[in-house]
């Protein structure tokens, strides 16, 4: 028998068993997780970090609604970082946060590679978040 490790934050007041389950009602797919042919583990993280064998993982709460985290991921001196939904608000917003910025410019700082998952053109971001200005190595 297959076993999975499903590793997430939660979401609000619904654990990522619970958003799979959904997902996967028959109203939506064929199979639901009751018929797998495998042992499943549902494990909520938080931020902090974490170690799996000789994997490092660092998370961090992303400015999004309800829980979403952005993940650093190092293994044999080599990194990634995966920052999944996140809204950056420009500084002429009341949303803005300067100390969150911040916040999240050391979280990438020095990554060999950073994925941003996004949903904004680039007309409409400010050019220090474009190109080559994103400062990832120091």
């Amino acid at each position: 028998m297959s076993e999975f490790d499903i590793l997430d934050s939660p979401h609000g007041s619904t654990t990522m068993r619970g958003l799979v389950n959904a997902q996967m009602d028959g109203a939506y797919f064929p199979v639901t997780i009751r018929e797998f042919r495998a042992k499943i583990d549902f494990r909520g993280l938080r931020e902090r970090s974490y170690e799996f064998d000789r994997i490092s993982v660092k998370t961090m709460l992303l400015a999004h609604p309800g829980n979403c985290l952005g993940y650093r991921v190092r293994y044999d001196g080599r990194s990634i970082y995966y920052i999944t939904a996140n809204e950056l608000f420009p500084p002429s917003t009341e949303y803005y946060s300067g100390e969150y910025e911040q916040r999240l410019l050391g979280f990438v700082k020095g990554t060999d590679a950073l994925i941003i998952d996004t949903n904004y053109f680039d007309e409409s971001t400010s050019p220090r978040w474009g190109g080559d200005s994103l400062p990832l190595r120091s």
